[in-house]
């Protein structure tokens, strides 16, 4: 199995993001669970993440720019709204990459449905460009 998911990752990840959203609720369940019995690692990974993130914004974004990705997040709310279908705002190149990370900038910001967000590789390296 893992043979064939290495040679097929496109298939792999259709499938499994089929499978989340099918069942969404149990893998909410799962980790709300998984989190209680391992407060500290959850805790650790949410801090890994809250560190690359506050390293991804880097120090000479002023409030313009700030008020550019809020208006990217409102009109994220404003689609969703108006659509009925759910919108996520997404880092065309993630703040944690393989290869390399991005930033949490304007520019890499975009609005995309949610399903689209769930089958983007959650890894992202420089030859994917």
């Amino acid at each position: 199995m893992r043979k064939w998911a290495a040679n097929n990752p496109k298939v792999r990840r259709r499938k499994a993001a089929k499978w989340y959203n099918k069942n969404r609720e149990l893998v909410l369940k799962r980790t709300k669970r998984w989190k209680q019995n391992n407060p500290i690692h959850a805790a650790s990974l949410r801090a890994k993440y809250r560190a690359s993130y506050i390293k991804a914004c880097p120090a000479w974004v002023d409030d313009a720019h700030m008020d550019k990705i809020r208006e990217i997040y409102k009109l994220c709310r404003k689609t969703s709204k108006e659509t009925g279908v759910m919108h996520a705002v997404d880092h065309i190149v993630p703040l944690q990459g393989k290869t390399v990370c991005g930033l949490h900038v304007w520019w890499n910001l975009r609005v995309i449905t949610q399903e689209e967000n769930n089958r983007r590789p959650k890894v992202w390296d420089a030859t994917m460009s």
